[in-house]
């Protein structure tokens, strides 16, 4: 009987899957850090972050990073490496940051915010008022004007947060549209 060669002598482990493509050039390397950098920043929870916690030293953080790390050039930089996985990634950016997407977090973040500023005014405290004022016109009267000058500030604030919201999400459709910008331009 010959022995069979079953192959076993010859076997190579394959090299392991790596979604990260590998960067020949100094530049490459650079430009897949600095794309690996933006992906990370531009996490799902990042993003509902930014739309929900606008006032956050954080978020203020995470922005001033993408804004150093965004930029036309560097992304038709991103672009022109011919890896696939480079464009996937673009893609799935630009995907993250499209319009519908960041219109309805936006809308899902102020519906929330509003629900929650409602709790807050809901019924005990205009029930105790009218208990108070049927016991103490005056005093009612006071806790009033009282009550009316917090839902104006709480107004003032709330205007402000969602004014914080509106241009954090107009920050991201804004770097939406330079993931979107065509490969040809």
């Amino acid at each position: 009987m010959s022995s069979i060669n079953t192959g076993l002598n010859a076997y190579r482990p394959l090299p392991p899957n790596d979604p990260t493509p590998r960067a020949n050039t100094p530049a490459e390397q650079a430009s897949m850090q600095r794309l690996n950098d933006i992906r990370s920043l531009l996490s799902e929870q990042n993003i509902d972050a930014m739309l929900r916690n606008p006032e956050s030293p954080a978020v203020a953080e995470v922005l001033a990073q993408l804004s150093r790390l965004i930029n036309k050039d560097t992304l038709s930089l991103m672009r022109r490496d011919p890896s696939g996985d480079t464009s996937k990634a673009l893609s799935a950016i630009a995907t993250l940051l499209s319009e519908s997407a960041i219109h309805k977090r936006t809308n899902e973040s102020l519906g929330a915010y509003v629900k929650s500023e409602a709790r807050k005014y809901e019924a005990t405290r205009f029930d105790n008022l009218l208990r108070l004022s049927l016991a103490d016109p005056e005093a009612g009267w006071d806790t009033a004007q009282g009550i009316w000058s917090e839902l104006q500030a709480s107004i003032l604030a709330s205007q402000a947060h969602a004014g914080q919201i509106k241009s954090n999400a107009s920050t991201l459709r804004g770097y939406g549209e330079l993931f979107n910008i065509d490969k040809d331009k």
